[in-house]
């Protein structure tokens, strides 16, 4: 199949899940939306909603989609890198009181950053010298080369255990800030 066309049922199945999780969660009017995803059929509960389930195996099945190497690094990385951004949200939250400024500043600093700054969409090295730094500080830069690895070189923990170890320590910094600005906001009993 050509690679367009790949790409484009790949979107369009991605489009097709995220519908059925909107119709899903609209059926039953006696249940709250995250109830209908929180458990499965025999009560078991699911770490993913289903139509999210159903892409994932779609992209694994329909269009060939492998690991090149050991997929653990992949696993923990994603785990720190979700904990780096809740941190970053959690500092940013405490930071800033003002809730309207405090969404602009994550989405300028979680978003646009990570966006322009990690080498997902311009290579590292094209970027100008004075900014270049800043993507030294940018979580997404080393999860971009962790999904990189994990999908195209296979290199596994030899080769991305420096990456893992820069996100975990981004997110340890990140969640210790937030703590200190969340501890003045304590009240003393």
């Amino acid at each position: 199949m050509n690679p367009v066309a790949r790409i484009a049922l790949a979107t369009a199945l991605a489009a097709l899940a995220g519908c059925s999780l909107f119709e899903r969660s609209a059926e039953p009017a006696r249940r709250t939306r995250y109830e209908d995803h929180a458990v499965g059929e025999r009560g078991r509960s699911r770490l993913v909603s289903p139509g999210v389930d159903r892409c994932f195996r779609h992209l694994f099945t329909l269009f060939g989609l492998r690991f090149a190497g050991d997929p653990t690094p992949l696993v923990v990385g994603s785990a720190l890198f979700v904990f780096c951004v809740v941190s970053f949200g959690s500092l940013v939250g405490a930071a800033i009181p003002n809730q309207a400024a405090a969404v602009q500043a994550v989405g300028l600093g979680g978003f646009l950053l990570a966006f322009l700054l990690s080498g997902l969409i311009f290579p590292i090295e094209n970027i100008p010298d004075a900014l270049r730094w800043i993507s030294s500080l940018v979580q997404a830069r080393y999860y971009v080369l962790i999904v990189r690895d994990a999908f195209l070189q296979g290199g596994g923990w030899p080769a991305m255990w420096w990456a893992v170890l820069a996100i975990g320590a981004i997110g340890l910094v990140f969640y210790a800030l937030a703590w200190r600005a969340m501890r003045r906001m304590q009240v003393k009993a």
